[in-house]
């Protein structure tokens, strides 16, 4: 991942006290970290989560689950399947690997931002964005497949296509790179 990310004292208890206090049907407050979630989340947000089952989230819904790797994510749940659940951010250009409903922990139920409380979009509007989230990840996940190349989770889809012109057809004119981007950001 190029970065390393700094992790407050005591970061690593924060998925299993989670996980206990969720697991009980208690409510629970976390602070949000990252801009995988901008603009509706930022980092330094507090969010309340409820406990969930995968029965009860709805498209649209911020989800809380535990990444394979033990983390956790806060994103939004865009599809769903027979045994799995297919979440994304709201700033990435690429969907999530599939969640298995046994990691989902809760439901994000409000949030707070500067000490004051906010209250999350509608119900359509969460599904609208759970829309926008699905079809930036199908178009990415298209054009990294179009170019034989996958684009990083934060990465323009313009900026590899563009790289794999220039690997291709060697020195890309300016006016064809500016081409390439007026086309991409349409599809955006």
């Amino acid at each position: 991942m190029g970065h390393e990310q700094q992790r407050a004292p005591g970061a690593a208890l924060l998925p299993e006290v989670l996980e206990a206090v969720l697991g009980r049907g208690r409510s629970a407050r976390m602070t949000v970290t990252g801009a995988s979630m901008r603009p509706m989340l930022r980092s330094g947000d507090r969010v309340t989560i409820t406990p969930c089952t995968a029965a009860d989230a709805h498209i649209g819904d911020l989800l809380l689950y535990r990444r394979p790797d033990g983390g956790l994510a806060l994103h939004r749940l865009v599809r769903r399947g027979d045994g799995w659940l297919q979440t994304g951010g709201d700033a990435c250009w690429r969907l999530d690997r599939r969640v298995p409903p046994s990691a989902l922990l809760g439901r994000a139920v409000g949030h707070e931002r500067a000490g004051r409380e906010r209250r999350l979009p509608s119900a359509p509007l969460r599904r609208t964005a759970a829309l926008l989230v699905l079809l930036r990840g199908v178009a990415t996940a298209r054009v990294a497949r179009a170019c034989g190349r996958f684009a990083g989770a934060h990465a323009s889809p313009t900026g590899s296509l563009r790289t794999v012109l220039r690997r291709r057809l060697g020195r890309v004119e300016p006016a064809r790179d500016l081409a390439v981007e007026a086309t991409a950001r349409r599809v955006d």
